[in-house]
């Protein structure tokens, strides 16, 4: 497992699209970030985060996410170690 930031839109784009939908939902605040969270975690899965203070670009990543049948949860993502 490796988190992968994602810095450019579109990159993050060609992302969304090649991952197994049925694999991985969106977690967001709807305004700063869009987190792709696999379901069901493996070393083999990884977390990819994009982040934005342009608002504009998160709506239209959800619009497209929302679109590709990809399940969109508002939240946010934390990593704990026990």
């Amino acid at each position: 497992m490796a988190i992968i930031t994602i810095a450019v839109k579109e990159d993050f784009e060609k992302i969304v699209k090649s991952i197994p939908r049925h694999a991985y939902m969106a977690v967001t605040d709807k305004a700063t970030y869009i987190w792709l969270v696999p379901k069901v975690t493996s070393r083999h899965r990884h977390y990819y985060v994009y982040s934005t203070r342009i608002e504009k670009e998160i709506d239209e990543l959800l619009t497209m996410i929302k679109t590709l049948g990809i399940t969109i949860i508002e939240g946010s993502v934390t990593f704990r170690s026990e």
